[in-house]
């Protein structure tokens, strides 16, 4: 991966709110061209022009990272644009609150959609571009996934689960796409 940020093309998911969007704005700072991915469209266009207005560089594309069509698409039209992909930040993530008892397998499966499914289908688009920029890939996912008690213990558990997931999902990638790659450099981040 350069050294010049400048030439640097992220890709950040959940670029709309929270650990996503800060990650956007600290990326455009530094001079990476971001390309910012969210589901609401009107949040995209503030970032973008938030990001523009600071005499950054940035593409807004709104993506369902449930729905694979649309990441693929997403992903293409990033790949199109700016012809290399440096860092993907896999920031968008989902929670259902709930007990055993009453939450449905649907909202579970919304959940383990976002938090693991479509990281899992990203990392496997970026790991060619990624190896060929020497790039790396960023997963955040949340400490709520490491704590423990009695008190919303589906919303717990299911985090844990998707959080352990993911964990195994860089380490399988640190093992295969990453060793390959110029940097080797690979991490999953707790927020």
């Amino acid at each position: 991966m350069s050294d010049d940020n400048g030439n640097r093309v992220v890709m950040i998911t959940g670029a709309t709110s929270g650990i996503g969007h800060a990650t956007a704005r600290r990326f455009a700072a530094q001079g990476s061209y971001v390309i910012a991915c969210g589901r609401d469209s009107s949040s995209l266009e503030e970032v973008e022009q938030e990001i523009k207005s600071q005499g950054g560089k940035s593409l807004a594309l709104a993506v369902d990272v449930t729905v694979e069509s649309q990441l693929l698409h997403a992903f293409h039209t990033a790949i199109n644009q700016t012809g290399r992909l440096d860092v993907l930040v896999n920031a968008a993530g989902h929670i259902s609150n709930g007990s055993i008892e009453n939450t449905s397998l649907q909202a579970w499966d919304a959940m383990m959609n976002v938090n693991l499914r479509s990281v899992f289908y990203l990392m496997q688009l970026a790991a060619p571009h990624l190896i060929k920029t020497g790039g790396n890939i960023v997963n955040v996912s949340s400490v709520t996934g490491l704590r423990s008690g009695s008190a919303g213990l589906l919303r717990i558990e299911s985090r844990r689960r998707s959080t352990n997931a993911m964990c195994g999902l860089g380490a399988g990638r640190e093992r295969s796409a990453c060793q390959r790659s110029k940097s080797g450099r690979c991490d999953n981040r707790d927020s």
